[in-house]
């Protein structure tokens, strides 16, 4: 019997090879389309690869938070709303939790003025 760090060892590896589900396949695929595309400039693009993943795992809070901060980035203000009041509903501890909520006060005030 295995104890101490050799155990931990052998308990990593046997995470490390067990078969991974077809959903976590996708979204990692998507997860990989999403950083070509931000990385290529492509907006629209990884917003339609966050949706998607968002389908497949809506407790992914980073990505409602992305893609929070993608929709402010091309203006969709009331899309980054709802998506970063989503990140700040699930995540409330986070370290970048202050300022996604000011984020968020400024987007409620330009919605405002949109209404």
């Amino acid at each position: 019997m295995l104890a101490g760090p050799a155990a931990a060892d052998e308990a990593d590896m046997a995470d490390m090879l067990a078969p991974a589900a077809q959903r976590d396949i996708l979204i990692r695929i998507l997860r990989n389309l999403k950083k070509i595309y931000m990385e290529s400039g492509e907006i629209d693009k990884a917003i339609g690869a966050i949706s998607l993943v968002l389908v497949a795992d809506p407790s992914s809070a980073n990505e409602w938070r992305d893609r929070g901060l993608l929709y402010r980035e091309i203006e969709a203000y009331r899309a980054a709303l709802t998506d970063l009041t989503r990140y700040v509903d699930l995540v409330p501890n986070t370290a970048d939790v202050s300022a996604i909520r000011h984020m968020v006060v400024e987007l409620r005030a330009i919605n405002a003025r949109f209404n």
